[in-house]
């Protein structure tokens, strides 16, 4: 692997981890929101590929629970105001 395929593989790591911190955290964050939509797009994608290509139903299933998880947390992070914040 050359230095730019290590950058790719340690930045795709770096960002499902955001992602995935971001389903339990607390504090809301775009740019987590914005990277989830990213890799939930990028893991349909690989869901499709596997689908299509390989026909491998646990490739499939693994990049689609990726991929719900990473929307999730792009409509938590990315979704207006915070549930139980409003006082009447």
């Amino acid at each position: 692997m050359n230095l730019t395929g290590a950058a790719i593989f340690i930045g795709a790591i770096v960002a499902i981890v955001a992602v995935f911190w971001g389903l339990v955290s607390h504090r809301r964050s775009v740019a987590i929101g914005v990277s989830a939509a990213a890799v939930a797009l990028l893991a349909l994608l690989g869901a499709y590929y596997a689908w299509v290509e390989s026909e491998s139903t646990a490739w499939t299933v693994g990049y689609g629970v990726v991929a719900v998880a990473c929307a999730a947390s792009a409509v938590r992070h990315c979704a207006g105001g915070r549930a139980g914040s409003r006082k009447d």
